[in-house]
């Protein structure tokens, strides 16, 4: 079963009309007007949909996922003398390989830094429990690779 389904349609006032009542009622009619009216406006009516079933977000909290990434890259960022959150934002690239998402705007496009020209990578209070794996496997590679020994808990 596929748990993601993206369809692109054309709007028609009676869809576009749904489309922002629902919105409205889950406090999202501005964004939502906007992108219909640009559908209309610069591409003739047709909206892209994006179905998908709730993620499980990241667990947070003691001995939690959320805990172990700021942990290990507190770890890496004093062993190498660098900065927590260079380190941390540099260990979300690196788990693109692997599947980490990018970030994207409202309009469904992945953010691109204006820095480097790179996508940047999701928000950890965004993604799904699978995706804190993926960040959580990268960064014990890395730490691996560099001998760098991760402990568990507190220090």
């Amino acid at each position: 079963m596929k748990k993601r389904l993206e369809i692109v349609a054309f709007a028609t006032e009676k869809a576009a009309a749904g489309l922002k009542d629902f919105a409205n009622y889950r406090g999202l009619g501005g964004a939502v007007n906007e992108i219909v009216d640009e559908a209309r406006k610069k591409h003739g009516g047709f909206l892209q949909v994006i179905i998908s079933l709730p993620v499980h977000l990241r667990s947070t909290g003691y001995k939690s996922q959320n805990h172990a990434i700021n942990g290990y890259c507190k770890q890496i960022s004093v062993e190498l003398g660098m900065d927590f959150a260079v380190v941390k934002f540099a260990m979300k690239r690196m788990a693109f390989n692997r599947g980490y998402p990018f970030m994207h705007d409202k309009y469904g496009d992945i953010v691109i830094s204006p820095f480097d020209g790179e996508p940047v990578p999701e928000s950890e209070t965004k993604i799904s429990v699978e995706q804190a794996a993926m960040l959580i496997d990268t960064i014990k590679q890395f730490a691996a690779e560099h001998s760098i020994r991760l402990e568990e808990g507190e220090r």
